[in-house]
């Protein structure tokens, strides 16, 4: 039987291996993870979404988070304070999706909050949620999705980055889709093969908004999404490293590998 612990600092960077230190992904506060095995200053563990890689061993705390009351941080970032004033000394930037421990307790404007270790510390009421862990994101329709991904617009391009301090193309995708209710892996090519999508040729179909636009001609390794108008929003290093809205042209159908669309 697989031993979850939970992650107890606003984000920590996932790498590939201890040695070149390549970020791949990155997980978030509140997130269960498995280790899996030691390694001096490391462990590597499997992330929520199942991908595996290298995080420092101080990152995370023995926690039994399962009927947990949690607060779950809805806005880009909120900022977590010692006392309940914008004043106050900030303890934490926290980006959206991160899960806290719910005290149950408002002050004014101000819900009291601890992390996995006890900490103690404040979120403005109205840059979360309430929720018992574990929680589904309730599926949102189209809208809503380009509502998400418009949020992140001019966040910078971080390889491996899965936040709004900085994301990468398959990294952004993901946290789109999953703060609106549907689950893709963690990688483009990995998000092309999952379930959660039909899979089709450009020149099968007329694009809709919301569809996911796979590149790479002989192996997938960009994705963006859809918006209509013969526009989609990605994040890119193309132009200027960051999440970006670009014209669907000859230059990217070229590129264009494949499209995926919601099983809506």
């Amino acid at each position: 039987m697989e031993k979850y612990y939970v992650v107890n600092v606003p984000f920590s960077n996932m790498y590939k291996d201890v040695d070149d230190m390549e970020v791949v992904s990155q997980v978030l506060m509140g997130e269960r993870i498995v280790v899996l095995d030691f390694f001096k200053d490391f462990v590597r563990i499997k992330a929520e979404d199942g991908y595996t890689g290298f995080v420092k061993k101080d990152i995370f705390v023995d926690f039994e988070i399962l009927g947990m009351p949690a607060v779950v941080i809805i806005e880009k970032v909120a900022f977590g304070y010692e006392k309940p004033s914008v004043k106050s000394r900030v303890i934490y930037s926290l980006p959206i999706g991160s899960v806290l421990y719910d005290k149950g307790i408002i002050e004014g404007d101000y819900r009291i909050v601890e992390n996995f270790s006890g900490t103690k510390f404040y979120i403005h009421k109205n840059t979360i949620t309430t929720k018992k862990f574990p929680f589904e994101y309730e599926k949102k329709n189209c809208k809503e999705i380009l509502k998400t991904a418009l949020m992140f617009l001019n966040v910078p391009y971080f390889w491996g980055g899965k936040t709004p301090f900085g994301f990468d193309c398959s990294g952004f995708i993901q946290t789109v889709f999953k703060l609106n209710g549907y689950k893709l892996p963690r990688d483009a090519y990995m998000q092309a093969e999952s379930n959660v999508l039909q899979t089709f040729q450009l020149s099968s179909i007329e694009l809709s908004p919301c569809d996911l636009l796979f590149f790479g001609k002989n192996k997938i390794d960009h994705v963006g999404l859809y918006m209509g108008n013969k526009k989609f929003i990605h994040a890119t290093t193309f132009n200027v490293p960051k999440v970006q809205i670009t014209n669907f042209d000859e230059y990217w159908i070229e590129k264009l590998n494949s499209v995926g669309r919601i099983k809506w």
